[in-house]
């Protein structure tokens, strides 16, 4: 449901000073899915081939709806940002409202190159061979130190601290929630969450909502990785779960329309989740 929160917090129902962070919680989402689908091929030297595919689904949908921003505000005789095809508009202040959003899928799409590169030195990866576990705590130690080491030299308050030294041991947290079996191996990722957590907090890496959202989606994952929920309900959950990428991409146009339809907040997230389904079904 970290993307419905997402979609709250765009509506503005509610002062998103205390309900931002379902994009982060959904960089969780992202290393636990990853190491759940991906991680065997990834330690057997299936790099490229596991990654690339993955980049296809995140890259090519931003590519046509960029395509159709420019489209769009050159016929309207509007300023056109062409950098947005770079996919670095994170690394740098943006403040266009609908550009910006885009910043998940710019330091998602970085992240992911970054732990393709990682894997595919073999001196690294034929350490997990004896042990993946301790290959992947150590993985993110090493992602966990540098976010800020990075941060001692770049202050990256000004692009809200949106960049990919932040959000990789975001995503190592993720990946080594699944690959955690055992309490211990549970509690330890509980613990370095916790502290990473804590320290990007204090440093003004993360606002106090999104430490809440983290922290607390952390250890769901972690303690209650599965609910059961009502049959007439699960239909609707697996068709977030499965649209939640693009729902992240089109909501910001859809709003955009609803806003001018009705300044009702309540009404706007029904009829925004309700469109970005149709639009999901409709792509």
């Amino acid at each position: 449901f970290a993307i419905l929160e997402v979609l709250l917090n765009h509506t503005y129902i509610v002062d998103n000073t205390y309900i931002a962070g379902g994009a982060a919680l959904l960089m969780v989402l992202v290393g636990y899915s990853f190491a759940r689908f991906q991680s065997a091929s990834l330690f057997v030297g299936q790099v490229w081939t596991t990654i690339l595919p993955f980049l296809k689904k995140i890259v090519i949908p931003y590519m046509l709806v960029c395509i159709f921003i420019v489209a769009s505000r050159t016929l309207q005789d509007k300023p056109v940002n062409y950098d947005i095809f770079l996919m670095i508009n994170n690394l740098y202040r943006l403040e266009d409202r609908a550009l910006a959003n885009f910043w998940f899928v710019q330091a998602l799409t970085q992240c992911v190159v970054i732990l393709g590169v990682v894997f595919s030195i073999k001196a690294f990866t034929r350490l997990a061979k004896g042990n993946i576990w301790n290959y992947s705590i150590s993985l993110l130690s090493f992602f966990v130190l540098t976010c800020f080491l990075i941060n001692a030299f770049w202050d990256t308050k000004a692009v809200h601290a949106q960049v990919p030294h932040v959000y990789l041991p975001i995503i190592m947290i993720g990946w080594c929630a699944y690959l955690a079996k055992f309490n211990t191996q549970k509690l330890v990722v509980f613990v370095y969450a916790a502290l990473t957590f804590s320290l990007m907090c204090w440093l003004g890496l993360m606002g106090f909502s999104q430490y809440v959202w983290l922290f607390l989606g952390t250890s769901l994952i972690l303690f209650l990785p599965s609910v059961r929920v009502f049959s007439f309900i699960k239909p609707f959950v697996t068709e977030i779960a499965a649209a939640a990428y693009f729902i992240y991409l089109t909501h910001v146009f859809i709003l955009h329309f609803l806003d001018k339809l009705t300044k009702n907040g309540s009404l706007r997230y029904v009829l925004l989740v309700a469109f970005c389904l149709l639009a999901y079904r409709l792509y």
